[in-house]
């Protein structure tokens, strides 16, 4: 059986250390380690040789690593909150897993280099 947020849109919450602290029931850890990992890392050298930015890793995320997650992953993803430890306002691979899982099109705006407005991304604390 299926475990989906009780909320009506999924989002991204950020994973804390602090004690007594538990990741929410259904939702889905997305860090690096996990297999929806962001492979790019903010500072790493890019294809030009300069250091990454975190809008350049989430667009290199969507056009390079996006495409090799499998159908039945971002189905699963679907419906589901995320969980990793980027800043809630910051801009993070969780919003473009969390858009392309819950919609039907799977466009990839990044790729074409317009980025994903922040207003668009439903976040929690």
């Amino acid at each position: 059986m299926k475990v989906q947020s009780t909320s009506p849109l999924p989002k991204r919450i950020q994973l804390k250390r602090a004690r007594g602290w538990r990741k929410p029931e259904g939702s889905v850890v997305i860090t690096r380690s996990s297999r929806y990992g962001n492979p790019f890392k903010i500072g790493d050298p890019g294809p030009d040789g300069t250091p990454m930015t975190r809008e350049e890793v989430c667009r290199r995320f969507e056009c390079e690593a996006l495409p090799n997650i499998s159908a039945a992953d971002m189905e699963f993803l679907r419906g589901r909150d995320v969980v990793c430890f980027c800043k809630l306002e910051d801009m993070c691979h969780g919003d473009i897993l969390l858009r392309r899982a819950n919609q039907e099109t799977h466009s990839s705006e990044l790729c074409t280099g317009n980025p994903v407005p922040q207003d668009e991304v439903d976040v929690e604390h």
